[in-house]
């Protein structure tokens, strides 16, 4: 499934505004704070794999896809994704020859 087909915990329209409601009455957030938080609810839901949902990495030999299930963050422990390369100095040093 898509990252944006997910479903949302709070769509936007009156469940969305109901509960930004909520926070504000009931636990005393401001009326920004409440709406950054559920942002952050629903974009973790979008970005975190449902139950079940497979890796689907298609093989280079047979071109079948892959039947792994994703972990936590989203990927296969088989088809982790790309580096991201070298974070500290010293290792952007040894790699490119500068920072």
């Amino acid at each position: 499934m898509k990252r944006q087909d997910r479903p949302l915990p709070y769509p936007p329209g009156p469940i969305r505004t109901a509960y930004i409601r909520k926070l504000i009455d009931l636990h005393g957030f401001t009326r920004e704070r409440a709406t950054k938080l559920v942002n952050f609810l629903n974009n973790k839901a979008r970005n975190s794999p449902l139950p079940n949902e497979k890796c689907e990495a298609h093989a280079r030999t047979t071109g079948m896809p892959c039947q792994a299930p994703a972990m936590t963050n989203g990927r296969c422990k088989l088809h982790g994704g790309l580096s991201t390369g070298a974070k500290t100095p010293e290792g952007r040093i040894k790699i490119y020859g500068h920072v």
